[in-house]
């Protein structure tokens, strides 16, 4: 595992340009330069969420098969069946 590492040479992380917004709550005024962010139909912040995505996917490429490995462990132990979990009633489970 200790040959796998991150490449951080991948691509440029992409910087969320400042918009600010003044917010006032109880007579007290703050400045929030990423309030633009919570806007979350707005096509800019989707391009910045996709940019985002993009540089998470490029920098971590490097671990994808040691992830697909994990998750196929994962898989393999777990039990597939269409039971539901059990329940305690008065004491009992059902």
């Amino acid at each position: 595992m200790s040959d796998i590492s991150l490449n951080t040479q991948a691509a440029t992380p992409p910087v969320a340009p400042k918009h600010s917004t003044i917010l006032s709550k109880h007579g007290d005024k703050r400045v929030d330069d990423y309030y633009w962010l919570r806007h979350k139909q707005d096509p800019a912040v989707l391009d910045y969420l996709k940019a985002e995505n993009a540089y998470a996917e490029a920098v971590t490429r490097p671990l994808q098969p040691f992830a697909d490995t994990l998750y196929r462990e994962m898989v393999g132990r777990i039990q597939e069946t269409d039971l539901s979990v059990p329940y305690r009633l008065l004491g009992l489970l059902y």
